[in-house]
């Protein structure tokens, strides 16, 4: 890292929060502040399926998550550090400015956004395996592979014929209104979340086949239902939120 910035070139390090290391996140904020590191993001160690494997019981829950992140924000605003800093599905904090965002907020307005699309990423990229298995994020290798699941492999179709494909389309390009559950269709907090992530969707609906891409994002459900937008605004009082809901 310390040779990429002094060669001039921009560093993001990408940083692991579980049971195990939690303790050890403001310590390697600051280090790599004070090394010239232009951003961090912590993700949440998620219960993957190898990763409960090799370290089971070693994820943070959601509420255990949502705490420790929102103390180490807390603290991380009042230390003078310039470095932007991203929590996984959760605060964006930009020293800057003074500023932060919430990423469950996707849609401040609060409108019913039935027509919007669940996740842009899908539609800007195409995730694919070193196996060579098509799949609509990354984020999705390691359950697809663990159920068996499959949207068709590059080494026996061409890509070209499987980004046509109806089954890999309609689930990059999902909107709200496919959201095929009904906790999303009644839930008042829709407008703002927009259905969350549905690479989370199809992880915790335990489903083995796609109609899982369609389920609730749970940890958008505990930020809304468990009031932690109203905590972090409490908490984070002196600076600007970008996420402010009903704006």
């Amino acid at each position: 890292m310390e040779l990429c910035i002094e060669n001039g070139l921009q560093v993001v390090s990408n940083t692991q929060v579980n049971r195990k290391n939690v303790h050890t996140i403001m310590p390697t904020a600051r280090l790599l502040n004070d090394i010239g590191v232009r951003g961090m993001r912590i993700i949440r160690t998620t219960e993957a399926p190898r990763w409960e494997e090799n370290a089971a019981n070693s994820c943070l829950d959601l509420d255990e998550y949502y705490q420790a992140m929102l103390d180490f924000a807390v603290e991380y605003s009042r230390s003078g550090m310039a470095m932007e800093v991203e929590t996984w599905q959760y605060i964006g904090l930009l020293p800057g400015q003074r500023s932060y965002y919430l990423k469950p907020v996707k849609f401040a307005s609060g409108e019913r956004p039935s027509k919007r699309y669940c996740c842009n990423c899908t539609r800007t990229m195409v995730a694919i395996t070193s196996e060579g298995e098509v799949m609509p994020c990354n984020q999705m290798s390691g359950y697809f592979l663990k159920n068996g699941m499959s949207m068709g492999n590059v080494h026996q179709t061409p890509l070209r014929d499987l980004l046509g494909d109806g089954t890999y389309e309609s689930a990059a390009n999902m909107t709200v209104r496919d959201l095929g559950n009904s906790k999303c269709r009644t839930c008042e907090h829709l407008g703002y979340c927009g259905g969350g992530c549905r690479a989370l969707g199809l992880l915790y609906s335990g489903r083995q086949d796609i109609s899982g891409l369609t389920c609730k994002d749970v940890t958008k459900c505990r930020f809304f239902e468990g009031g932690w937008y109203q905590r972090i605004v409490q908490a984070l009082s002196g600076w600007t939120n970008l996420s402010e809901i009903g704006a």
